[in-house]
């Protein structure tokens, strides 16, 4: 989950979907989700296989 102000928040998204993907194993052939909550939070999802 990213927390912050647009735009700054938005900056960071490819930063964080890479270190997800970094993390572990995951399913490239399922996409990624951005979840936006209120302007200031998120959420990434990451498929895992």
């Amino acid at each position: 989950m990213l927390e912050g102000e647009p735009p700054e928040l938005y900056g960071r998204i490819g930063p964080a979907v890479e270190e997800l993907k970094a993390s572990g194993p995951w399913d490239s052939s399922r996409p990624l989700v951005e979840f936006y909550r209120p302007h200031t939070v998120i959420e990434l999802w990451v498929p895992v296989t």
